[in-house]
């Protein structure tokens, strides 16, 4: 294993418009602001947070990944407003199989604006050129059409579909599979 801590001793990472850096509870009230809207939460596998507390915790679990040096997800920072405005990061990591997945989520206030495969260019160059990766996957809902659209412009590829892949909120889901090599391979 690696003496580097790649989610512990993350530094943070910028961008022309966005700061994308570890979560604190100081977010709380910005990310509680998009994920307790039905309208984020509807292709994610999650629940609307119903109340601030919800939010909270989710920080919470967020930070004790960090003080484990577990994959973790950051904020996305809107630099001229000082907002976070959406989430992004690793929900996993396999140092021996150098691949990790990302995941995220972008507040529907600010989307179609290109916040998000800004932040994720530069979550996927930390990926390869930091972690040193040689693959990064990330997968949506089968009919989340914005995400994959983000995945596309990312440069990722569709590798296939994973039908009835989770039971989520009664259901069972299926998503569609992206993913992007290192330069070093392609």
């Amino acid at each position: 294993m690696s003496n580097y801590k790649y989610f512990k001793d993350f530094e943070g990472l910028k961008t022309e418009r966005l700061l994308i850096r570890k979560l604190t509870l100081n977010d709380a009230k910005d990310i509680f602001e998009f994920t307790s809207l039905e309208e984020t939460a509807r292709g994610l596998t999650w629940f609307p947070h119903p109340n601030l507390e919800v939010t909270k915790d989710f920080i919470k679990t967020i930070l004790d990944k960090y003080n484990k040096d577990l994959p973790s997800q950051w904020a996305i920072e809107l630099i001229e407003r000082k907002k976070v405005i959406g989430i992004a990061g690793f929900i996993s990591y396999f140092e021996e199989h150098a691949k990790g997945e990302i995941a995220y989520v972008l507040s529907p206030f600010f989307q179609q604006k290109g916040y998000m495969t800004e932040a994720l260019n530069q979550i996927i160059e930390y990926g390869f050129n930091v972690m040193q990766l040689n693959r990064i996957e990330a997968k949506c809902e089968i009919d989340n059409f914005a995400s994959e659209k983000v995945m596309q412009k990312l440069g990722m590829r569709l590798e296939g579909c994973c039908y009835d892949y989770l039971f989520r909120k009664g259901n069972f889901r299926s998503y569609k599979l992206y993913s992007i090599l290192s330069k070093k391979q392609t």
